[in-house]
C-alpha cells in the first residue's frame, strides 16, 4: 500500500497580503483559513479575505484524499503532498477557473495563493503568508 506524507498543518491561520486584478492592487488586511488534513480527508471549515473594498468568505467544504490526489464529488480537483496543496477547478458553465495553492513554509506558516481566471486571463490573485493561531 502506498503511503504518502500529507500536508502536516491543520488549524486556524491568518495573515495579510495583497489582491491583484488587471486594473489595480488592494491591500488585504486579513486572509484566513481554518483547515484540517487527515490521511483520507481535506476539510476547510471556513476561509476568506478582506482586501479594502473587496472581500469574500468560503463555507465549509471537504474533499477526499486518495494517493495524494484530491477528489470532490468523485472528480479529481487537485493534489496534496507533505508541503503543498493544489486545487484546480474549472466551471465551464460560468467560464472561470479557480486555483488554490497552500504551501507550507515552516511549522507555523502557510503561503496562500488563490487565483481566478476568466477567458484565459488572470482575473484575480489573492496572496499572503498566514500564521498559525495559538
Amino acid at each position: 500500500m502506498l503511503s504518502i506524507m500529507l500536508l502536516s498543518l491543520s488549524g486556524q491561520f491568518t495573515g495579510n497580503g495583497v489582491a491583484i486584478t488587471p486594473r489595480r492592487s488592494r491591500t488585504c488586511s486579513e486572509i484566513f483559513v481554518d483547515i484540517d488534513v487527515t490521511n483520507s480527508k481535506f476539510t476547510m471549515y471556513h476561509g476568506g479575505y478582506i482586501c479594502q473594498d473587496m472581500q469574500a468568505t468560503y463555507d465549509r467544504y471537504q474533499m477526499d484524499i486518495v494517493n495524494g490526489e484530491l477528489f470532490s464529488n468523485g472528480s479529481k480537483v487537485g493534489l496534496i503532498s507533505e508541503n503543498e496543496l493544489n486545487i484546480n477547478y474549472e466551471n465551464v458553465d460560468e467560464g472561470y477557473i479557480y486555483d488554490l495553492k497552500l504551501t507550507k513554509l515552516n511549522e507555523s506558516t502557510l503561503r496562500y495563493t488563490e487565483s481566478w481566471f476568466s477567458e484565459g486571463k488572470n482575473a484575480l490573485e489573492v496572496k499572503g503568508d498566514l500564521k498559525l493561531l495559538d
